[in-house]
């Protein structure tokens, strides 16, 4: 089995938000941060042929990276990653190691809700903001007219901020504001997000059958108060 780019780039991606990775047999790839507060799916264009856990998935990925044309063969207890002359064994975890991600999604649509769309150029220019101007929030806001995503401080009224016009809204009057680690470890793409009421949003990719679910922090969001 080889791994395509699109593969590759979702588990480093995957990486990023958990260190461990169970690999269900399919084209399904789910993971869950350590914390719980943020939740990926992917629909990968390969398949893996059986159900396996590794605990240190960027370790695995850097193993392919010690070959040009890297294949994977998968036994019961280890996968072997070879080309012509070379090859890695790489052993399997014991699931019960691995925090694995549960498999019933998150229905934000149970509550009040409002969908907005994010473009990846401007997901891009707000995690340089957030670099630059070293704030720990980033807020989704509407006063009932346009549609603002923003960088800043919440605790600080005085503090330097970065937004930009998402576009018209519908009416609705809220604000929903997320910590900048969890939103850092999206890969950049243009999504479909949905922001409810419920504590949680959705953000959809509208080129890559992927999506996130993200805990919406509490202190400093609100819907149509």
């Amino acid at each position: 089995m080889k791994l395509s780019e699109q593969t590759l780039r979702v588990l480093t991606n995957f990486s990023r938000i958990n260190q461990s990775l169970v690999f269900a047999v399919g084209n399904r790839l789910r993971t869950i941060s350590t914390t719980d507060a943020l939740i990926a799916e992917a629909v990968i264009p390969d398949s893996f042929p059986t159900r396996f856990a590794v605990y240190d998935l960027p370790q695995l990925l850097a193993a392919t990276k010690l070959f040009d044309n890297p294949e994977l063969d998968f036994d019961k207890t280890w996968l072997i990653i070879k080309d012509v002359n070379r090859s890695v064994k790489f052993f399997y975890t014991n699931e019960a190691l691995v925090k694995a991600a549960p498999e019933a999604d998150i229905n934000v649509e149970s509550g009040n809700y409002i969908k907005v769309q994010l473009k990846g150029a401007d997901l891009s220019a707000m995690l340089k903001a957030v670099g630059i101007l070293q704030v720990p929030q980033i807020i989704f806001k509407s006063d009932g007219g346009d549609v603002f995503i923003a960088a800043l401080d919440l605790k600080n009224d005085s503090s330097n901020n970065f937004k930009i016009n998402l576009g018209k809204g519908n009416g609705d009057v809220f604000q929903f504001a997320f910590d900048v680690e969890k939103i850092m470890l999206f890969a950049v793409d243009d999504y479909d997000v949905t922001l409810s009421d419920i504590g949680a949003a959705k953000f959809e990719s509208s080129t890559i059958d992927l999506r996130y679910w993200s805990a919406v922090e509490a202190k400093g969001s609100f819907y149509n108060e």
